[in-house]
C-alpha cells in the first residue's frame, strides 16, 4: 500500500470512529447487541482497507444498500427487542423494553366511540382544537441515562446557588433507576426563593440539556382553573386547557411541566384557579384526570414531573404547598457571581462562529466591574463588551490577533435602583 493510500484509510478510519462515537443509538443498546454493532464496524474498516485504491469515502459506504440494511436490522434490534440498559457500574438493574410498554396517555377506543357519537357539529368543535384522530394514545417514557447525570453535574457549576434543587432531582433520578422501565420521575417540586436566583432557568436548562421536553406556563395569567382544565364545549369558543394541550403534543409521558410563579394566581372565589392543582399533584388522581373540554376522556398525567416556582409561599394556599416538596433557593453570593460570570461569558463565545478570535479568560478587572449585576445583565454588558472589543481592534492600526475584553470595553447599565444580585439567564 502506498504512502498517500495509507493516509486515505486512515482518514476514512477516523471518519468510521467519529461515525460510531456520535451515534446515540449506541447509549440504548446492551451488549449483545453492541458487540454485533462493532463486528459491522470491524467488517466495514476491512472493507476500507482491501479497496485498491481505497478510493470510497464514507459518504459512499453509507449510500450501500446492503450496509444500510445491515445496519437498520441492528438498530431496530436493539431499540425494540434488546434490554435497556442503564448505564452504571453499581448493580442497577436492566429493563426490558418494547414498542408494547409504552404509556397509556388516553384510550382511544373511547375517544373514537365519543367522536362517532356526538354528531357533526361537536365533532368539528373537538376537531378543530383537539383532533386525537391519528393518535394511538401512548406515549413514550424518557428514561434516565447517564447523559442527566452528566447535565446536573454541569448544571452545578452554572448554577451553584441551585445545588438543593439539583441534588433532589439526582437522588430521585438515581431511585427511577429502579422502576419497571427506568423512566425519570420525581414528586412535585416547589422551587421558592426571590426573584430572579434562577429557578425557572435551571430547570429549563435541565430540560435542554438532557432532552426531556419541558412546558412552562406562567401563573400570573390564571384567573381560574379552566386555563388548566378546560372549559366545556357547550360554551362559546370554548377551549382545551393547557395541560392537555401540552400533552396532546408530547411525545413522551413524563415532560417537565413547570408552573411559574405559582404565587401570583389571581384569587377567584367562583371559579378556584388553585383547584385543578388538587388533581395534578396527587399521583393517585392525576391518572384519572379529565379535561372540561372533552370530559368523556380520561388522561393519565401520573407520570408527569410538575415543578413550580414561587417568590412568595404565604400567597399559596397551604393545602397546595403542602403537595409539594419544597426547596429553597438563595441568591448567588460573590464567590458564585464569579463562576457565573465566566460562565455567561464562555456560553456567548460559543455563540460566535470565530471563537477562537477571542481571549478565552475575562481579566480580573473585568469580572470585578460585572460582580453584583445580575446574571441577565451581565449577558447584556457582556455582548456590548464584546462588540466594542471587536469594533476596536478593526478600527486599530495595530490590530491584535485575539480580541482581549479590557475594562474600557465595559458600558454599565443605566440604574435607577442599587443593582442586585440575581439569576435569571434567558
Amino acid at each position: 500500500m502506498t504512502t498517500q493510500q495509507q493516509r486515505e484509510v486512515t482518514a476514512l478510519e477516523e471518519q468510521l470512529k467519529e461515525l460510531v462515537q456520535g451515534s446515540e443509538v449506541l447509549r440504548e443498546l446492551d451488549s449483545s447487541t453492541l458487540l454485533r454493532y462493532l463486528e459491522i464496524v470491524n467488517k466495514t474498516q476491512q472493507k476500507l482497507e482491501k479497496n485498491e485504491p481505497p478510493s470510497i469515502q464514507m459518504e459512499q459506504l453509507l449510500e450501500d444498500s446492503d450496509y444500510i440494511t445491515e445496519l437498520s436490522s441492528i438498530e431496530k434490534s436493539g431499540k425494540a427487542t434488546a434490554k435497556h440498559t442503564i448505564e452504571s457500574n453499581h448493580g442497577i438493574p436492566q429493563h426490558e423494553w418494547s414498542n408494547e410498554e409504552k404509556h397509556l396517555l388516553f384510550d382511544k377506543e373511547i375517544y373514537d366511540d365519543l367522536i362517532n357519537s356526538i354528531g357533526r357539529k361537536q365533532e368539528k368543535i373537538v376537531n378543530d382544537s383537539f383532533d386525537l384522530s391519528d393518535d394511538s394514545g401512548y406515549r413514550d417514557l424518557s428514561s434516565v441515562s447517564s447523559k442527566l447525570f452528566k447535565c446536573l453535574e454541569q448544571l452545578r457549576k452554572n448554577y451553584p446557588n441551585t445545588s438543593a434543587v439539583l441534588d433532589y432531582i439526582e437522588t430521585s433520578a438515581s431511585l427511577s433507576l429502579y422502576s419497571q422501565y427506568g423512566e425519570f420521575q420525581f414528586p412535585p417540586i416547589l422551587i421558592a426563593g426571590p426573584p430572579g436566583v434562577g429557578k425557572t432557568a435551571v430547570i429549563r436548562t435541565l430540560g435542554k440539556l438532557a432532552g426531556i421536553p419541558f412546558h412552562q406556563f406562567d401563573c400570573g395569567t390564571f384567573t381560574s382553573q379552566f386555563v388548566i382544565s378546560g372549559s366545556s364545549r357547550t360554551w362559546h369558543s370554548s377551549q382545551p386547557g393547557i395541560i392537555a394541550n401540552a400533552m396532546k403534543d408530547c411525545k413522551y409521558a413524563n415532560p417537565f411541566i413547570l408552573f411559574d410563579e405559582i404565587d401570583k394566581i389571581s384569587a377567584n372565589k367562583e371559579h378556584d384557579p388553585y383547584g385543578s392543582f388538587y388533581t395534578l399533584l396527587d399521583n393517585e388522581a392525576a391518572k384519572n384526570f379529565k379535561d372540561e373540554f372533552i370530559s368523556e376522556l380520561t388522561l393519565d398525567l401520573s407520570k408527569v414531573n410538575f415543578i413550580a416556582t414561587a417568590n412568595d409561599l404565604s400567597a399559596i394556599p397551604e393545602p397546595i404547598v403542602s403537595r409539594f416538596h419544597v426547596i429553597h433557593v438563595e441568591s448567588l453570593t460573590e464567590e458564585q457571581s464569579k463562576s457565573v460570570i465566566v460562565s455567561i461569558y464562555n456560553n456567548l463565545l460559543q455563540g460566535i462562529h470565530h471563537k477562537n478570535r477571542f481571549e478565552p479568560i475575562l481579566k480580573a478587572q473585568v469580572i470585578g466591574e460585572l460582580k453584583g449585576y445580575a446574571p441577565r445583565d451581565i449577558k447584556k454588558v457582556l455582548l456590548g463588551a464584546l462588540s466594542n472589543c471587536a469594533d476596536r481592534n478593526r478600527k486599530s492600526k495595530l490590530p491584535e490577533k485575539i480580541n482581549t475584553i479590557q475594562p474600557s470595553d465595559i458600558v454599565h447599565l443605566a440604574q435607577e435602583e442599587e443593582r442586585s444580585m440575581g439569576f435569571v439567564w434567558s
